[in-house]
């Protein structure tokens, strides 16, 4: 699938360059930005300011992101597995996967694609602070970065 991951535009809002870039790969005319995101998400109207207040650039869940945008399906509280995966996958439905770091903090990626090896099957990650990945099913997203868990997975839809 061809998913384009935005960067994210502050520290804290990968959930919101995931939802916005969900949006835009299932509605390429979508106004959503990160921005919009955060002061619908917050109940502000100057998270598009610059400097944008520290009191936008905060953390948030994937579930009410993607409600805002329309895109939210389902959720699940596990990684999904490799069969849900290639499903959605193959159904062009891009999934958000929260991620908690070894060392403390979570963050926000998008897997969107599969591909099979020899030494198992292999997932793409879009992360809006690192970039593209493909990762090992089976190791991520314990080998990924620093390390991490995968504790939600949310499920999308056009």
């Amino acid at each position: 699938m061809a998913f384009s991951m935005q960067g994210q535009q502050q520290t804290n809002w990968c959930w919101a360059a995931c939802a916005a870039s969900i949006k835009l790969f299932y509605t390429p005319s979508s106004n959503w930005t990160q921005c919009l995101l955060a002061n619908s998400a917050f109940s502000r109207t100057d998270c598009c300011t610059n400097p944008v207040p520290s009191a936008c650039n905060i953390g948030w869940t994937f579930k009410q992101a993607l409600q805002l945008t329309g895109n939210f399906d389902h959720q699940i509280t596990q990684k999904a597995a490799l069969v849900a995966i290639r499903r959605d996958v193959d159904k062009c439905r891009p999934i958000a996967a929260s991620i908690f770091w070894h060392g403390g903090g979570g963050h926000g990626v998008v897997i969107y694609g599969v591909e099979d090896h020899i030494l198992g099957a292999k997932i793409y990650v879009a992360d809006p602070f690192f970039g593209n990945s493909l990762m090992r099913y089976s190791s991520f997203p314990a080998n990924y970065q620093t390390g991490a868990d995968w504790t939600i997975t949310d499920f999308t839809k056009p």
